[in-house]
């Protein structure tokens, strides 16, 4: 989910503006961060309390001027009032936010993985615990030299051990919540799929994900399974099996549309994308082109920045007795087809079958990424709210559709002139209706899922 904005609630009737409100405000800033102050809002409370509002308009323009004056000349907001409503200032920052930049605090303990009071937002928070600590901790000890009543002991020992829970909480990082992706392409002719769902199972070590067995497709939604790490064990990892882009029941832009509404969802969700990994069947010798079409179109759905994250992996190693012919033929397309993405950070990696060895390449992906950028359809779908068609991913798709249903629509045009069968005439204009909703489908932009955070003056 995307922050819309932060919305700090100020009772206007308060006469003072005290050391600890000034602490709360600072701290409210260090939450949201310079970059985010465009996403926040300062709304003053209970206007109607008293009669001759006069005095409170001058103490709000003090405010204005004084120490609010930063925040309001980075974020450009006027300080909204109760009585104006409250819609008007949830309907400002909707308005003027475009794109949605996360928070401060979202980015440090999510991106960079920091613990809370490393986080440049709580660390007056950690000391004032640290002190009181201390000083808890020095009264147990005099009551304890000086024969103190155990009662009291045992109330001072309590908020020490209460503060030492606070402490700890404050200490831990974030649980993550990572995704690993898995795609695959299979030729035009619809040969058997790429291994997706039977690395799955292996991982899993169970069969969970259908497995094809014939030319047609397995897999036509996308499928997302949990996968439990010993080595990670503070992340919580989803494998995603995702259809193929050459799915021999489903139209490849509904296949990229499936893909893309889950990613831009899970983008939402602040769902972490730790690894891409794209099957490759070793035993299919062609690498045809509309396998390099599809390959490319994987390649604009991560974007260059993703390389590091992204993985190669060649299945059914473990079919052959002899590799060697294999081997040579994954040699050629690392220095060919593969060379360009490998030179940006992509691995290529083979699965064996085997659990604990295909566990490493879970790991390995794992371990290189310790910031987990967003790929680069999740940025266009959901920071920059393009459509489907509008995506790097999508214009060369889009324009295929487009050329096709040119192409039907004169078909069309020819056999009605021409006196061609009825038949054939509702055969093409079945296809042009098919194109058309297709069209209109990668032309949509996704829903957002948008957050409004209130924040009121603490004392």
């Amino acid at each position: 989910m995307k922050v819309a904005g932060v919305i700090y609630c100020h009772n206007i009737v308060e006469p003072r503006w005290s050391g600890s409100a000034q602490e709360n405000f600072k701290l409210f800033k260090k939450l949201c961060g310079p970059a985010a102050a465009r996403n926040t809002a300062i709304f003053t409370t209970r206007w109607n309390v008293p009669k001759d509002i006069a005095p409170l308009k001058d103490m709000e323009d003090e405010l204005k001027t004084t120490h609010w004056k930063n925040i309001i000349a980075a974020s450009g907001a006027a300080v909204h009032r109760d009585t104006d409503g409250y819609q008007d200032t949830v309907d400002s920052l909707l308005i003027k936010n475009a794109q949605y930049e996360p928070l401060q605090i979202q980015k440090k303990l999510v991106d960079r993985n920091m613990s809370i009071h490393k986080s440049g937002v709580a660390e007056m928070l950690f000391i004032q615990l640290l002190q009181s600590l201390k000083l808890h901790k020095g009264e147990v000890a005099k009551l304890k030299a000086g024969g103190g009543d155990q009662a009291d002991i045992a109330i001072v020992e309590a908020k020490v051990n209460g503060i030492v829970e606070e402490l700890k909480s404050f200490a831990v990082t974030l649980p993550r919540k990572l995704v690993l992706l898995l795609t695959s392409f299979s030729n035009v002719m619809g040969a058997t799929g790429a291994g997706k769902s039977t690395f799955i199972n292996c991982l899993l070590n169970e069969e969970v994900a259908p497995v094809g067995h014939n030319p047609d497709s397995c897999t036509e939604d996308v499928k997302a399974y949990h996968l439990p790490d010993s080595h990670f064990p503070d992340k919580r990892i989803i494998l995603v099996d995702t259809p193929g882009f050459d799915d021999s029941k489903v139209p490849q832009s509904e296949i990229m549309r499936r893909i893309s509404v889950w990613l831009a969802r899970s983008y939402e969700a602040d769902m972490k994308i730790a690894g891409v990994i794209f099957c490759h069947d070793i035993l299919d010798p062609r690498w045809s082109g509309s396998t390099q079409a599809n390959f490319d179109l994987f390649i604009n759905l991560c974007g260059p920045a993703a390389a590091r994250k992204t993985a190669i992996v060649t299945t059914r190693w473990d079919v052959p007795k002899d590799i060697a012919p294999l081997e040579a033929q994954e040699e050629e397309l690392k220095n060919s087809y593969w060379k360009k993405p490998i030179s940006a950070g992509t691995l290529v990696l083979r699965s064996s079958g085997v659990r604990e060895d295909d566990l490493h390449i879970i790991d390995h992906l794992l371990a290189r990424n310790a910031y987990y950028d967003p790929l680069q359809i999740q940025k266009e779908l959901v920071d920059a709210n393009k459509s489907m068609s509008s995506t790097t991913a999508g214009r060369e798709l889009f324009g295929e559709l487009e050329k096709k249903l040119n192409t039907y629509q004169v078909l069309a045009k020819i056999l009605r002139e021409e006196g061609g069968s009825q038949n054939k005439i509702s055969g093409v204009e079945v296809e042009i209706e098919e194109l058309m909703v297709q069209l209109k489908r990668q032309s949509a932009s996704i829903p957002r899922m948008l957050k409004l955070f209130a924040h009121s003056k603490l004392d």
